[in-house]
């Protein structure tokens, strides 16, 4: 590598020569980096990126590995996460690039993680994805309603016959 007389850098690349303007790099510390989700392990097991993404019933650990490349240094850049529908403010989680969750309750979610630069400015359109942890059949919700039907019915049904033995009482003591 040579440093020109005004003070910029010369290297030597396979495709020739490559110079940067060290003065110029300033302008880089103001760019937010980009987030990207890198990995979802399911029980230790890596699953496909895709779409609104689903858990299948039962006790799971979830881990979700992220990163935000950084020309000015990967320990300069820190990061925020949050789980929509299960917290509502974001949570610290420093220069950490991963983050588990164990046991979510049934129900749909938006997990995001935001970065920032070494100035302290965040992205504003987080990384996001969305998962679904599907419930067991008797989780849902129309299981409860066939529950609280049945259990309307057996009362009612019960009524009805204590009114009928009671009725039966009164007409054989007229």
């Amino acid at each position: 590598a040579l440093k020109r007389r005004d003070g910029r850098l010369l290297f030597p690349t396979l495709g020739g020569l490559a110079e940067i303007d060290p003065r110029a790099l300033h302008q880089v510390s103001t760019l937010t980096p980009q987030v990207i989700i890198e990995e979802i392990l399911l029980d230790k097991s890596p699953q496909r990126l895709a779409g609104t993404w689903a858990i299948p019933p039962g006790e799971h650990h979830l881990e979700i590995k992220y990163t935000a490349p950084s020309l000015r240094g990967a320990e300069r850049v820190q990061f925020r996460t949050r789980l929509g529908g299960l917290e509502a403010d974001w949570a610290i989680a420093g220069t950490r690039r991963t983050i588990s969750y164990a046991g979510l309750p049934p129900g749909s979610y938006v997990f995001q993680v935001s970065a920032s630069n070494s100035r302290g400015v965040w992205t504003e359109v987080p990384a996001s994805l969305a998962i679904t942890v599907a419930p067991y059949f008797w989780q849902s919700l129309w299981f409860g309603f066939a529950v609280l039907g049945l259990v309307g019915g057996g009362m009612f049904a019960w009524y009805r016959k204590h009114i009928a033995k009671l009725e039966g009482r009164r007409q054989t003591q007229a």
